[in-house]
């Protein structure tokens, strides 16, 4: 897979009221950005203290971006999983969580508070998966998050530390 897309664009952290949030796209990414007091981009992100970086689990996450890809693009969903699967196709909406981490971490060496989507701050639509229809889920896309949802769900730990030790179950093909 070639995340190259997720990995070279612009890095954002959030301010919301005291806290500073890394939004993740299907981890409650438009609440986050609309309740958004202040942004800081890239290299201005060292600056702070403490990211907060709330996680999915990542089945119902890809099962999340897979239907939302498939709307917007007018297919059904289980097409959409076969050209991931056999033509490699990439998205910010069901790209492993590690990516995000990874791409934060090119600007943010400390500590992350790790937490689960059940923390969120703002108010967040109804995630009821009524309307969301299932799909095959690609063990190579969610292997490495649920590891890092296992390992470190609910803990403040150091970026570099999780993505060094979680790398071993990336698929880097």
């Amino acid at each position: 897979m070639d995340w190259n897309n997720l990995i070279t664009t612009d890095c954002e952290i959030i301010r919301i009221d005291k806290d500073w949030v890394y939004p993740i796209f299907k981890n409650g990414w438009n609440g986050f950005r609309r309740a958004k007091k202040e942004s800081k981009f890239n290299e201005q992100i060292n600056d702070v203290d403490m990211i907060n970086i709330y996680l999915r689990h990542p089945v119902s996450r890809f099962v999340s971006g897979v239907n939302k890809y498939a709307q917007m693009h007018k297919l059904k969903p289980e097409d959409v999983v076969d050209k991931i699967e056999q033509e490699g196709l990439t998205n910010r909406h069901w790209a492993p969580q590690w990516y995000w981490l990874l791409h934060l971490s090119k600007y943010y060496k400390k500590d992350v508070k790790l937490l689960p989507m059940s923390a969120i701050p703002h108010n967040r639509k109804d995630k009821s998966p009524y309307g969301k229809k299932l799909v095959r889920v690609l063990e190579d896309h969610i292997g490495v998050d649920l590891y890092i949802m296992n390992n470190y769900l609910n803990s403040t730990v150091n970026l570099e530390d999780v993505i060094k030790d979680s790398r071993k179950c990336i698929a880097l093909d």
